[in-house]
């Protein structure tokens, strides 16, 4: 499985591509809830969360739930 980080925020994950060097302006493609997608390094990234497959799954948020975020 690929590594797989949450911001500090929790409104960005990333997930590390095939780049070989962890500092490679493409090592992480990052996706943002509100602001849409870019690639990072891997220093632009400290201090947000790895994901563990091994821990239970959160359903998303629905539309029609009140704390789904809107833009």
């Amino acid at each position: 499985m690929r590594e797989m980080l949450v911001s500090p925020d929790g409104n960005a994950v990333a997930i590390r591509t095939d780049q070989t060097d962890p500092e490679g302006w493409n090592a992480w493609g990052v996706i943002n809830a509100l602001n849409g997608g870019h690639w990072s390094k891997t220093a632009e990234l400290i201090g947000w969360t790895v994901l563990d497959a091994t821990e239970e799954v959160i359903a998303a948020p629905q539309p029609d739930n009140p704390e789904y975020p809107t833009v």
